[in-house]
């Protein structure tokens, strides 16, 4: 029997979302939702969807799917997340979670009493050679981990690469408080911390600045959107296992259009991961080699990507299935520190 999923939200990911669900055996997109009826009604059209709503509690109790991908900004996630538990109906949510560990708490307790499969779409989790970094590390390949350096780079506000930030909804959004809470480290940050503790290991204290730099729109400001999310942030790292890190985000970085890199330095070895505009690449330095400074490519199995695990995960019933929005809790409490020394 197919597995029936709505969508909320219509937007550029909501688009990727369909895209990848449409490809998998057994799925039936059978709803969407957004509070624009064209932008519903559009979305619909482009992926064959027979029915359209406006509203989300209007969509569940008259489809009842059996799961729910949230992807309306941060700010609405935390409705529609909870009027999916009312109905136990399972979540994947875009990252992040929320805009503040509280929600990400309320949310991380709800679904466990609930007992749906919940997953947060940190992208970089479907990505085979993340997952072989992880067990490099974990399997001693690097030895001691010393040092972590790692950035995750846009440039959409010196460039055109994903639209005019101007005129772009899906990007304005993102550039005030009131609605992208503390902006690239909330966004870009939240998905680099969590590439980074799922394979070099938890982090325990952490440090940031940031900078949120003058448009050039009179006030900074365009119609009644305020311009003061940030728009870069240096963070320094403490790891649980005593290594250190620094990881730059920022949406100035000209030439980078969509560039995670992450390197991780131990006593016997170190790897370097770049995942640039979607294609990843997976390099290790170890044994004798590491005299000479001397790099080699690492072959990566295929696995599922996180739509697959997703379905998989309810398919099976297995509340196993990470980064769940506990972990999302988690990251949003590591970020609580920072988050009131940066106010």
């Amino acid at each position: 029997m197919s597995l029936r999923i709505a969508i909320t939200g219509t937007g550029a990911i909501a688009d990727l979302h369909a895209t990848e669900l449409k490809n998998i055996r057994g799925v039936d997109l059978c709803a969407c939702c957004d509070i624009s009826h064209k932008k519903a009604r559009d979305f619909s059209l482009r992926h064959g969807i027979k029915t359209f709503y406006p509203n989300i509690e209007d969509m569940l109790t008259r489809e009842k799917p059996d799961a729910l991908i949230v992807a309306v900004p941060p700010h609405a996630q935390l409705k529609a997340c909870r009027s999916a538990i009312q109905y136990k109906i399972h979540i994947l949510c875009e990252r992040p979670l929320t805009n503040n560990s509280r929600d990400a708490a309320k949310l991380s307790r709800l679904a466990h009493e609930a007992g749906i499969i919940n997953l947060v779409s940190y992208e970089t989790r479907g990505i085979p050679e993340v997952h072989k970094a992880a067990n490099l590390v974990k399997s001693g390949r690097l030895g001691k981990i010393m040092h972590i350096e790692a950035s995750y780079l846009q440039s959409w506000l010196s460039t055109q690469t994903q639209g005019n930030w101007k005129t772009s909804e899906s990007l304005l959004w993102r550039m005030t408080q009131k609605f992208g809470g503390h902006g690239v480290i909330d966004d870009l940050g939240l998905t680099l911390l969590d590439c980074v503790s799922f394979i070099a290991g938890d982090i325990s204290k952490i440090e940031a600045c940031k900078r949120s730099f003058r448009k050039d729109v009179p006030g900074n400001r365009l119609g009644d959107t305020q311009l003061d999310a940030s728009d870069s942030a240096v963070i320094m790292a403490e790891m649980k296992g005593g290594a250190l890190g620094s990881f730059h985000l920022s949406r100035w970085a000209t030439g980078e259009v969509n560039s995670l890199r992450l390197r991780v330095y131990g006593d016997k070895g170190g790897l370097s991961l770049k995942i640039k505009d979607g294609e990843p690449s997976l390099r290790i330095c170890t044994g004798p080699d590491r005299q000479n400074g001397l790099w080699s490519e690492v072959d990566c199995p295929q696995g599922p990507n996180i739509w697959r695990s997703f379905i998989n995960a309810i398919r099976k019933n297995d509340n196993t299935l990470e980064p769940n929005f506990s972990n999302a809790y988690n990251m949003h409490k590591l970020l609580t520190s920072i988050k009131k020394e940066l106010n």
